[in-house]
């Protein structure tokens, strides 16, 4: 499960920066950590926390919304708030 190997990898660096004056490590220090981070960026953990995350239900609910929120009178800023 990738959210187990985030959680291992990030109480390893906060170990490893406690050891080394807060220090951020270099990415050849970091290939010598035990557990290693399981996304090779932002963009691919993000996605893979909507998978997690986002059951058919949660999306049938969000594709409804989004077929009928309307603006109407609203000022944009109210009718955004509700679309968010």
């Amino acid at each position: 499960m990738h959210i187990k190997s985030v959680l291992q990898y990030q109480v390893e660096l906060r170990d490893w920066k406690m050891t080394n004056g807060d220090q951020e490590p270099t990415t050849e220090q970091k290939a010598t950590f035990t557990h290693q981070p399981p996304f090779a960026s932002w963009v691919a953990m993000s996605n893979e926390l909507l998978r997690f995350f986002q059951t058919t239900e949660t999306q049938s609910k969000a594709i409804e919304k989004l077929n009928s929120i309307r603006q109407g009178t609203r000022d944009f800023e109210d009718y955004w708030m509700e679309f968010k």
